[in-house]
């Protein structure tokens, strides 16, 4: 499971026009992600050798992330 969060995004952008063929668009974009957890349990008997023991995975953890997008565009 992939956790998800809430999340605010800023971006800003700028067109440059070198002359009337050649235009330049940039963009960027910075994705704020607020903090998250995720706590999975179940089992794993990919990785099991023998079927009858149980292979049992907990996993808890505290999350953070954020992203930064880059856009260029020539035309």
């Amino acid at each position: 499971m992939i956790p998800d969060a809430d999340r605010y995004l800023l971006g800003v952008g700028a067109k440059f026009a070198f002359n009337p063929l050649l235009i330049m668009t940039v963009g960027y974009s910075h994705a704020f992600y607020l903090n998250t957890s995720i706590a999975e349990s179940g089992t794993n008997n990919s990785f099991n050798p023998s079927p009858n023991i149980a292979n049992l995975a907990t996993l808890n953890a505290n999350v953070r992330n954020s992203a930064d997008i880059v856009g260029v565009q020539l035309a």
